[in-house]
């Protein structure tokens, strides 16, 4: 082993630099390994197409999205859904009571 006096540290000449430290072949900024078919289609894939297949993946969100979508779609038949128009008034019954719901 021998000194070497500029830093004080030993440095060793009989050892072999690592293989794994460098390559020496040239470098190329364009190459790179082949992307397999379903590598290609996240990689080509839309923003949108992307947040549908994460959202797709969450049970809850679908049916939760499908009820809402359900209620928007409502409104566009609320005159024929609604019994009364929305400035009827019945004089006749202001005090009475609440009624049930009937479904027939």
């Amino acid at each position: 082993m021998s000194s070497d006096a500029t830093d004080g540290r030993e440095s060793r000449t009989d050892v072999p630099p690592l293989a794994h430290t460098f390559n020496r072949a040239p470098w190329d900024p364009y190459a790179r390994p082949p992307m397999t078919a379903e590598q290609r289609r996240f990689a080509l894939a839309s923003q949108w197409r992307l947040m549908w297949w994460k959202l797709r993946r969450h049970r809850l969100a679908v049916i939760s999205g499908t009820i809402l979508g359900i209620m928007y779609l409502s409104i566009l038949f609320s005159e024929i859904i609604a019994p009364y128009n929305q400035s009827t008034r019945h004089i006749d019954h202001i005090y009475a009571p609440p009624q049930g719901i009937r479904l027939l």
